[in-house]
């Protein structure tokens, strides 16, 4: 049994293979044959434009510098030689020979200087050092020429003039050296942009050669990214149609039975969709193409579902949540389950099945198997992650399906209970009270007529008499007050009590309160206690309703503390152990009685419970009632107790009072 894909991979019918190519990748080639081709053009151009520079700079810089130079040689040598024949003989045409060479000096140092300037630092700086030879050479020939001296005296003076020539004359050749050494470099410099541009000009010919050769590889692989584009848009489509599919209904098998016939023939030429019930069985839902051969050979199938049990590979698949490729031979043996089942495989002779589990939640929800009949349908990976893509969506469907089917059970469950415990309770309420009022009114008489006779209206009675009736008047008070008890609940159940909230001051409800019981707490021996601070805030409540409650804790206070003290505290407290966040009035009825265990704790505020059944009177109603007079009061009782010290029950009072009106009780 194949657990990949075969050897040759290939997309089904309708839902080719996806893939798509990013745009820049596209454009980067393009461009970068842009731009050699532009670079090919501009490197020759700033080449020869650069040496065009060059040779400018030789034709107006660099030649008539060298002329000028040589010209002050000229026009110094010229000086000299006129100067030495005014002394010799005297004659004025020498003067008139030194001022030209001084004019033609001037005028070629005056051409000269802009040139220097193009020539660099260098060149000026000897420009500079030849200026002040220059300005001392001719200080002293001036001075020669004013002063006319004699040949014997100028013969003293003439070694200093000479090597004042000399150096001028050093000074023009150092000038024309630097010019020189300035050309040689400025040649240099031609010659290597010449050399760089060759570089530059086969690199970007190669580049230019790899860019095409890249355009058009890349040409070709835009041609098959567009048609994996178009597959991948088909695929996106394929399974948008069935994300719609199976979210148009609750009912999974339709969706599923839709799922199907969308996969059939574009994906699959036969798809099969294995459910598991919850008995454990496999319901088959198959879809087959149009092609009237296979859809009659299909619909055979459908008698062929797997049997749990079985070794068909589905239950390997889900088992172990992983798709599989069979080919021809095993998806024929490995399917069939009988003769007759092999019998049909052989004749739909499926090429190859993808057999993918459906998986929710870690759970295997069954399997889909899509056949491929036709020669040219060949399951590779990408067909696989798309047919997981489905079955996964398809599994979340199912169990999306069967979660609302047993939530809408359950609700309808909830449903019939909520109305069934209605419907008891008000069985409960109208037998209730009509039992209390059936029973309350003769044993009211029968206490009347008891009363009478403990009076005496009837004539003395013996002391043990008299005993006798005031205990069976006892029992009749007690029974009384449990049918008291019984009416309210059965009010309170009825929301026939009503809350009628206003400006209530706590403190004096609770001395009240604490007065009327004073005189029980006393036979019984105990001290009852008040705390009630100077000021406390006025709220918005029920004063009638507070008394209700308080009586109750005070009563079983009373009636559960055999010794020690009762005591009734009133506190304005903010959060802590308060129903809720706030400021809350806390009426603490804290008692020394027995305490309470804390796993019954919680049992106290059920309705008919009691901790210790047959020892005391009552029918456990009280606390619960509390509890809800105290909730309709925006309030609640809690309690704290610890066995063997005692218990403190706290009615809780916001101070933001309810808004006024009556309202029905919750």
């Amino acid at each position: 049994m194949a657990l990949g894909p075969p050897p040759h991979t290939a997309a089904g019918d309708g839902i080719p293979s996806a893939g798509a190519g990013t745009p820049w990748r596209g454009r980067l080639p393009v461009a970068l044959v842009i731009f050699t081709l532009v670079a090919l053009l501009a490197v020759p151009v700033v080449v020869s434009r650069r040496g065009a520079v060059i040779r400018e700079e030789a034709t107006e810089v660099w030649e008539p510098a060298r002329l000028l130079v040589n010209r002050l040689e000229v026009s110094v040598a010229q000086q000299a030689a006129a100067i030495r024949g005014y002394i010799i003989d005297g004659q004025p045409r020498h003067l008139e020979q030194y001022r030209d060479a001084r004019a033609q000096e001037a005028r070629a140092l005056q051409a000269l200087r802009p040139l220097v300037q193009q020539l660099g630092p260098a060149a000026a700086s000897e420009l500079a050092r030849l200026d002040a030879l220059l300005e001392q050479w001719h200080a002293q020939q001036d001075s020669v020429a004013a002063t006319r001296v004699t040949p014997r005296a100028y013969a003293v003076v003439l070694p200093a003039q000479d090597e004042l020539y000399r150096q001028v004359l050093n000074g023009t050749t150092r000038l024309v050296d630097t010019i020189v050494a300035h050309v040689n470099q400025r040649r240099r410099e031609s010659a290597a942009i010449q050399r760089l541009g060759v570089v530059l000009s086969s690199i970007l010919v190669v580049m230019a050669l790899a860019s095409i050769l890249f355009v058009v590889r890349l040409s070709q692989r835009l041609e098959r990214r567009t048609r994996e584009l178009a597959a991948s848009e088909a695929r996106e489509r394929f399974l948008s149609d069935g994300a719609r599919i199976l979210a148009s209904s609750i009912d999974y098998e339709d969706t599923l039975r839709a799922t199907a016939d969308l996969a059939v023939p574009a994906f699959a030429d036969i798809c099969l969709i294995d459910i598991v019930q919850e008995n454990d069985e496999i319901r088959r839902i198959v879809s087959t193409s149009p092609t009237p051969d296979i859809d009659r050979q299909a619909r055979r199938l459908e008698a062929f579902a797997p049997k749990p049990g079985s070794r068909h590979p589905i239950f390997e698949a889900m088992r172990t949540g992983r798709s599989m490729v069979l080919t021809e031979w095993e998806a024929v043996e490995a399917s069939a389950q009988s003769a007759e089942h092999l019998a049909v495989l052989r004749e739909i002779s499926p090429r190859f099945i993808l057999l993918v589990p459906l998986i929710a939640r870690g759970r295997a929800l069954g399997a889909i198997q899509f056949m491929a009949t036709r020669p040219e349908r060949v399951y590779g990976p990408e067909d696989v992650a798309l047919a997981e893509d489905l079955a996964g969506r398809a599994a979340l469907a199912i169990d999306n399906a069967r979660l609302y089917q047993a939530a809408r059970r359950a609700r309808e469950e909830a449903e019939r209970r909520r109305a069934e415990l209605v419907r008891l309770t008000e069985s409960r309420s109208r037998l209730m009270r009509g039992f209390g009022h059936d029973v309350k009114n003769p044993l009211g008489a029968a206490d009347g007529y008891l009363q009478l006779l403990e009076e005496g209206v009837a004539g003395e009675l013996e002391e043990k008499v008299r005993e006798g009736v005031s205990r069976a008047r006892r029992s009749i008070r007690t029974a009384l007050e449990l049918i008291e008890d019984l009416l309210a609940l059965a009010r309170w159940e009825a929301s026939q009590v009503e809350v009628e909230p206003s400006p209530t001051d706590v403190r004096e409800v609770v001395r009240t309160i604490a007065e009327e019981y004073r005189a029980q707490a006393e036979s019984k021996g105990l001290e009852l206690r008040t705390e009630v601070p100077e000021e406390l805030s006025l709220i918005e409540s029920d004063a009638a309703r507070i008394r209700q409650v308080l009586s109750n804790l005070l009563s079983n206070a009373l009636k559960f503390t055999e010794r020690g003290s009762i005591t009734v505290r009133v506190e304005e407290r903010e959060d802590g152990a308060a129903p809720t966040p706030g400021r809350w009035v806390a009426i603490d009825v804290v008692d020394t009685g027995p305490g309470i265990p804390k796993e019954k704790q919680r049992l106290l505020f059920r309705e008919f419970t009691r901790l210790e059944p047959g020892k005391r009177r009552g029918a456990g109603v009280g606390l619960a009632m509390s509890r809800r007079i105290a909730r309709a009061l925006r309030g609640d009782v809690t309690l704290v107790s610890t066995p063997g010290k005692g218990s403190t029950f706290t009615l809780w009072l916001p101070v933001i009072g309810t808004r006024p009106g009556a309202r029905k009780a919750a």
